[in-house]
């Protein structure tokens, strides 16, 4: 049998991992989102650019209005939302090791909360 360090040394181990890995998923996406607004807004800045000269143009207030609306930041909330998951059930699951190898040793520790963050 292992000895508790080195248990638990594997259990920490296992968590950073799986928060690297939700963290390495929610950069990804993040940087995803962010090329596709990019994308959108050099599309709509060159068909507003197109017409915007041209008040008679037909075409002309919709145009701007879909340059105007990419004016604004990217929606970011629901990576966040999948991090935070992520996060969360790493969480829980260390804990849980955690509490699961002190038995098995004879380790006496606090019990740490199991993540309650409302997500």
């Amino acid at each position: 049998m292992k000895s508790f360090a080195d248990a638990k040394a594997q259990i920490e181990g296992r968590h950073q991992t799986a928060l690297a890995d939700a963290q390495h998923a929610f950069d990804a996406i993040v940087s995803r989102i962010e090329a596709d607004h990019r994308a959108f807004q050099d599309e709509a800045a060159a068909k507003w650019d197109e017409v915007k000269s041209n008040i008679d143009h037909p075409e002309l207030e919709a145009r701007r209005q879909k340059f105007e609306q990419t004016r604004g930041e990217p929606d970011h909330s629901a990576p966040r939302y999948a991090l935070a998951k992520a996060v969360a059930v790493a969480d829980d699951i260390y804990h849980a090791e955690l509490r699961k190898v002190a038995s098995q040793h004879g380790v006496s520790m606090s019990d740490p909360p199991l993540s309650t963050r409302e997500i």
